[in-house]
C-alpha cells in the first residue's frame, strides 16, 4: 500500500498507540471495559465510505470518504476519553480544534483538550 491511505493508516495507528498511552497514563485503560467490548457498530460510519467497498475506484468520491473516515476515527477516540474523564461531548469544541490533514500528526490530546475547551498549545 502506498501513499494517501498508508499515511492514514500510519497515522491511525499513531492516534490508536496515543489514545492507550493517554489511557494508561490515567491508569484508566480498562474503566468501563470490565465484562464488555466496544461496539463498532455504534461508531459514526461515512456512507461513501462504505458504499465504495468492491467497486471500481472513484476518487471524486474516495478522497472526501478517507477524510470523513479520519475524522470519525478521531472524534472516536476524543469522545471515549471525554467520556472516560466523565466530562461532556462539545461538538463545537472538536470541529473547533480537529486538523483534517492526517499527514499533519495532530496530537490526540490537542483534539481532547480542545473537546474540553482548553487552549491548545501553538506548536512550532
Amino acid at each position: 500500500m502506498g501513499g494517501k491511505l498508508s499515511r492514514l493508516l500510519k497515522s491511525a495507528d499513531r492516534l490508536t498507540e496515543e489514545f492507550v498511552g493517554l489511557l494508561d497514563a490515567r491508569d484508566r485503560f480498562h474503566t468501563c471495559n470490565e465484562g464488555m467490548f466496544l461496539d463498532s457498530r455504534s461508531f459514526d460510519q461515512d456512507e461513501t465510505l462504505m458504499a465504495k467497498v468492491y467497486k471500481r475506484r472513484d476518487w471524486t468520491l474516495e478522497v472526501p470518504a478517507d477524510e470523513r473516515t479520519y475524522e470519525i476515527f478521531c472524534r472516536t477516540l476524543v469522545r471515549r476519553l471525554i467520556e472516560i474523564s466523565g466530562a461532556s461531548w462539545n461538538e463545537a469544541g472538536f470541529k473547533a480544534v480537529f486538523n483534517p490533514d492526517w499527514d499533519g500528526h495532530q496530537p490526540l490530546e490537542e483534539m481532547f483538550k480542545g473537546v474540553l475547551g482548553e487552549r491548545p498549545q501553538i506548536r512550532s
